[in-house]
């Protein structure tokens, strides 16, 4: 049953994505680009802009050859934009990059008002030419996805590569190991098309009990290792907790916290302990793992068996 199921899956798959070009349902895909694209409307600043484009699976991208700056151009066109930035980046000395490690100079598009490259580090692109300007500035940005014919298919759906399913609840999990702030967690999870696990039952809880017992402490790289980022926190209603979807912890079906918690006057955001107790934390300050959660692919349709098991 379990195989026919997956055969299932992945039939609905191919159907949906003909030959397969498929990324993400936020992404285009572009032939003369030989890859995926999509421009994030809300402005950003550089850093920023590289690390949505980085936990999205993509890269910021940059108009490395003649089709790939074609295909960006049309996008700006298309949505009226005039500057975004590029991956192309000064690290030392005014030496250009981008992203992919082409130097700016290979690169078929003219250098328009060069600026002082020990004060301006980031590239900007306008369709014709290129400018320097500050990191900090507030820009719209387009993320790329190459076409590498390596598409990896799971229950979870193309490309979530770390997502598991599991049965009892009928979600995907991953665990983030390397430290992140609570705030910075909810971005690397929104951005993988999930949101930092909220727990709605012991059984779910028991689940990601499990889950944080297969990543042993010194597996995690973050301030605190006991502890993982969930998705509740006070919505600066002090006092009350929330889950990010609006709901009361026990709206959601569990506010079982570790003794003692919560009992900060500074941690407004909201932790899993290896317990599978909660634990409030800090939004900011410090570092912890953080577990997203997704629905699988074809969720409204049937319960699917994870090709990871």
């Amino acid at each position: 049953m379990r195989s026919y199921i997956l055969f299932a899956f992945i039939f609905v798959v191919c159907a949906n994505y003909g030959d397969g070009k498929f990324f993400r349902n936020d992404y285009k895909y572009s032939e003369e680009a030989g890859g995926w694209l999509k421009l994030h409307k809300i402005p950003a600043t550089w850093s920023e802009a590289r690390l949505m484009c980085k936990y999205e699976g993509a890269v910021l991208a940059s108009p490395l050859n003649e089709n790939l700056k074609e295909a960006i151009f049309n996008i700006m066109k298309e949505f009226e934009t005039t500057r975004i930035y590029t991956g192309i980046h000064s690290f030392s000395n005014g030496i250009f990059t981008s992203i992919e490690g082409v130097p700016m100079e290979e690169i078929p598009v003219i250098i328009g008002d060069y600026g002082s490259p020990d004060v301006f580090t980031c590239s900007l692109f306008s369709g014709e030419y290129f400018t320097l300007s500050h990191c900090h500035e507030l820009l719209n940005y387009i993320c790329y996805k190459k076409d590498d014919n390596a598409m990896n298919i799971n229950a979870c759906g193309p490309n979530m590569y770390g997502y598991k399913y599991n049965e009892r609840t009928g979600s995907c999990y991953k665990m983030h190991t390397t430290g992140r702030t609570w705030r910075r967690g909810y971005q690397t999870c929104a951005a993988e098309q999930g949101y930092p696990v909220i727990i709605n039952s012991l059984t779910e809880a028991q689940v990601i009990k499990e889950l944080f017992a297969a990543y042993p402490e010194n597996t995690i790289l973050a301030n605190f290792t006991h502890v993982a980022s969930i998705g509740a926190l006070d919505w600066g209603e002090r006092g009350s907790w929330w889950t990010v979807h609006g709901d009361t912890l026990e709206e959601a079906g569990y506010a079982e916290w570790e003794g003692g918690k919560p009992d900060s006057s500074t941690q407004y955001c909201v932790g899993v302990n290896r317990s599978g107790k909660l634990n409030d934390i800090w939004c900011d300050r410090h570092t912890f793992a953080v577990i997203c959660e997704k629905a699988p692919l074809n969720y409204q349709d049937q319960p699917i068996a994870s090709t990871n098991q």
